[in-house]
């Protein structure tokens, strides 16, 4: 398995992993103290590659704030654990900032 490529476009990012053999895929985003934030969970999935999406926002959906998070994925017996830093808002938070003024017209 490998999980190194962590792409962001504003308010989502995707990872792609590469499968060398059938098994679930696990996902998960940490705080720097460990607290599991988000978690994401494939069934059974075939050799090659998988594209799993994360939209910046915790288990209730959300946003993260800024700082330092950590995402582990998990398959076939192999984990890889990676450094992650936010360093912007949400373009979605940044979205409904600017829509606020204009809804309570």
């Amino acid at each position: 398995m490998s999980a190194n490529r962590l792409e962001s476009l504003p308010g989502v990012a995707t990872l792609s992993v590469r499968l060398t053999r059938p098994s679930d895929v696990e996902m998960e985003v940490l705080d720097s103290r460990g607290k599991r934030m988000w978690a994401m969970q494939l069934l059974h999935e075939r050799v090659g590659e998988h594209t799993i999406c994360f939209e910046g926002c915790d288990r209730k959906g959300r946003p993260l704030r800024k700082g330092t998070y950590f995402y582990r994925v998990t398959a076939g017996g192999s984990t890889v654990t990676r450094k992650v830093i936010i360093a912007k808002d949400s373009f979605l938070d940044r979205l409904l900032q600017l829509a606020r003024p204009m809804l309570r017209v």
